[in-house]
């Protein structure tokens, strides 16, 4: 409406209100994408291509993908995963995964502090498999948040999250 009434006759506004559109038509895509994985998800019609993959690799990828990010905020993304650790796991779905768990280590961190991935062979009963842990130096949160952090659109700290981007879904989708 702005640019219809005038200000696509003016280069300095139409751009600043073009950037603005393309900034939350993005926005509305990843919503959109998050919503249909959540979905196929829930209805139980993802269907994974587990394969043998290198944990140290998986995360490197990861780490190599958000490293502008921590370098913006003034930290680093450190691997700390043994080269040998194999993992039997869907690669894309892997990937998404540390995606969402490092980029909210990284965009809910301290200002110059270092996010650390790791991996290491856990047990549980009769099973092995490779957990993975983020860390950061971010704010605690608390017992009653903790318990909720992964149900969708739930936000820690609505106010802080709103300006940080994302709509709450990506601990949902982990």
């Amino acid at each position: 409406e702005t640019l219809i009434s005038g200000a696509k006759d003016d280069p300095a506004n139409a751009e600043k209100f073009l950037n603005v559109v393309q900034r939350h038509a993005r926005r509305l895509t990843f919503l959109i994408e998050d919503l249909l994985t959540l979905s196929a998800l829930e209805s139980g019609s993802v269907s994974l291509e587990q394969s043998s993959l290198s944990a140290f690799t998986a995360a490197n990828r990861v780490a190599e993908d958000l490293r502008a990010k921590a370098v913006a905020k003034g930290g680093r993304i450190e691997v700390e995963i043994a080269d040998s650790l194999r993992v039997d796991a869907d690669a894309r779905r892997l990937h998404q995964v540390l995606v969402n768990l490092v980029d909210n280590a990284v965009k809910y961190g301290a200002e110059n502090a270092p996010v650390t991935v790791r991996a290491a062979v856990e047990s549980r009963g009769d099973r092995n498999g490779v957990g993975f842990a983020i860390h950061n130096l971010g704010p605690e949160i608390t017992k009653e948040a903790q318990a909720r952090v992964f149900e969708r659109f739930y936000r820690v700290d609505s106010g802080r999250s709103r300006d940080l981007g994302g709509p709450g879904l990506g601990l949902s989708i982990v």
